[in-house]
């Protein structure tokens, strides 16, 4: 009898161990797929959020900001550049992985946003330049 328990429990161990041997492989890809994933998420964010973002017209808007009303409107332009940004379009996540989503929708808001605020200080620095000008142009 002892030895038909031992042989049990030698057998139920041996099973565990034939049915848990796919999974370890399993976790293991999807671990792959997933850092995959999240590479492609990025370039394909950063590609789309340059291709997306419309510079010149953030920095024109705080270049006439700027020669309007110095730095403190152009500074007002570069603060809208900051807080304005829209979400990237859903249809650029038809059959994506929600690591995907996630890493895609992070990248893309941080490199629309750089993008607008750099567009948007060059421009304002621009125009207070030219307000500058013409007030010393004025006054002299």
């Amino acid at each position: 009898m002892r030895i038909n328990s031992r042989f049990q429990v030698l057998v139920f161990f041996m099973v565990i161990t034939i049915f848990s041997m796919p999974s370890f492989g399993s976790v293991q890809r999807n671990n792959r797929t997933a850092e995959r994933d999240i590479l492609e998420a990025r370039t394909a964010a950063q590609r789309d959020a340059q291709a997306d973002t419309i510079q010149y017209i953030w920095g024109s808007r705080c270049f006439i900001l700027g020669a309007l009303g110095s730095c403190v409107l152009g500074s007002l332009g570069v603060i809208v550049a900051y807080a304005y940004q829209l979400p990237p379009p859903p249809e650029r996540f038809i059959g994506k992985s929600p690591e995907y989503i996630t890493t895609y929708t992070k990248t893309y808001k941080t490199k629309v946003r750089r993008l607008q605020v750099r567009a948007s200080a060059l421009g304002c620095i621009g125009g207070t330049v030219v307000n500058g000008i013409l007030w010393s142009i004025y006054y002299f």
